[in-house]
């Protein structure tokens, strides 16, 4: 992968954590346990699917992987700060199919 479309992809994965984020300095937070329903709580590594209605609020979150919410499936975040890592070699981000919704309140 070239210089050029590494730094685009890199682009793209940081406005999409943006419009999840509610705080910027969450990396410096410590991580909270919440309640939340459906395919709750995020796997310890890889990725996140959800199949189904998903809702999460007043969370931090640190995903080792991709957030992929599917067809028919709503993954609502009330109040959650999402950190997705990623390396140069490994970019992951956030995927929603056609017939899915995420929702960043």
């Amino acid at each position: 992968m070239g210089a050029t479309t590494f730094t685009h992809n890199r682009f793209w994965v940081v406005i999409l954590l943006g419009l999840c984020l509610t705080n910027f300095f969450s990396y410096f937070t410590p991580e909270i346990q919440g309640e939340g329903t459906g395919d709750y709580p995020p796997p310890i590594e890889g990725d996140w699917v959800i199949i189904n209605d998903t809702h999460v609020p007043n969370e931090n979150i640190v995903l080792d992987g991709n957030l992929t919410v599917l067809n028919n499936a709503t993954l609502t975040l009330e109040d959650v700060v999402l950190q997705i890592n990623s390396t140069s070699n490994d970019i992951h981000g956030i995927y929603v199919d056609e017939g899915g919704t995420l929702n960043c309140l």
